[in-house]
């Protein structure tokens, strides 16, 4: 996995995310961090296809991302649900994966001004 980080606005204390549970909070958060930061591709190596990935989407699975947080896949997918509801997170199942856009990415990892900043 890519290192790097994310920046997080004070102003998250005031919107929806702040009032989910705490393994909510925690999977919306570990979304934030699997997004892309910048447009790309993944290749799918049962279709031997690459899939165009835009900034603040990426390709999981329920069961996965419910080994990533430590949670059971139930939990995952009600938590997942829970965000779809609340407009924070799309999910588009494919064939042999999901793609996943954390809505409104932009808000809670702002693209660089400053040429360098992130290096």
């Amino acid at each position: 996995m890519a290192m790097g980080y994310i920046k997080i606005h004070r102003k998250i204390w005031k919107s929806d995310l702040w009032k989910l549970d705490a393994k909510s909070l925690k999977l919306a958060v570990h979304c934030i961090l699997k997004a892309r930061h910048e447009d790309g591709e993944w290749f799918d190596g049962r279709t031997k296809k690459y899939v165009l990935l835009k900034r603040g989407e990426f390709i999981s699975s329920t069961r996965q991302l419910a080994e990533e947080v430590n949670d059971s896949v139930v939990g995952t997918q009600k938590r997942i649900g829970f965000l779809k509801k609340i407009g924070f997170l799309r999910r588009y199942p494919e064939r042999s994966f999901s793609k996943f856009l954390v809505i409104n990415y932009h808000k809670y990892n702002p693209e660089y001004e400053h040429k360098g900043e992130h290096e």
